[in-house]
């Protein structure tokens, strides 16, 4: 709820990962999930048609089922080895351009994304990054957020 009061005073979105009783608790913006996780349908009936619904996709097969289900983004990866998420299957760039013509639903690549993977994005039509180990295993965070911040808007 401390979270929810920040990102409201800042105008910024609050997407909870996975638990849908937690976004509907905080009256969070919106919910992502996974392939493994409740069905998009059954998540969009449980916060409502005006509540954001990401779904984590791999391949085009995912994406494709993720539209039909009414996902109003995609998170795409991972990109990159990650220690975040061992468990996680690497997503080709090849993969990330057939994903990218399927939709024009805004796409969030996430996994192993750091200062030098980051470049290699542009031209891909991607519009987020989710970036996890770059910020918090840094000494400074702050100065590693800015530093990442001014190359995304590079890309």
């Amino acid at each position: 709820m401390r979270v929810k009061k920040v990102t409201g005073h800042y105008q910024t979105p609050l997407i909870i990962n996975d638990r849908v009783d937690i976004a509907l608790a905080i009256d969070a913006d919106g919910v992502h999930v996974g392939q493994d996780d409740l069905p998009v349908a059954t998540v969009r009936r449980l916060i409502g048609a005006d509540k954001l619904i990401g779904v984590s996709v791999s391949n085009l097969k995912e994406t494709q089922k993720a539209l039909k289900d009414g996902a109003d983004y995609l998170g795409v990866g991972a990109m990159y080895a990650t220690d975040t998420k061992t468990d996680a299957a690497q997503v080709s760039f090849s993969e990330l351009s057939k994903i990218r013509k399927a939709t024009d639903l805004p796409i969030v690549v996430i996994g192993g994304i750091n200062k030098t993977s980051l470049q290699n994005f542009r031209g891909f039509g991607v519009d987020g990054f989710a970036i996890v180990s770059a910020i918090i295993a840094q000494s400074d965070i702050k100065k590693a957020t800015f530093e990442l911040k001014g190359l995304v808007e590079t890309c």
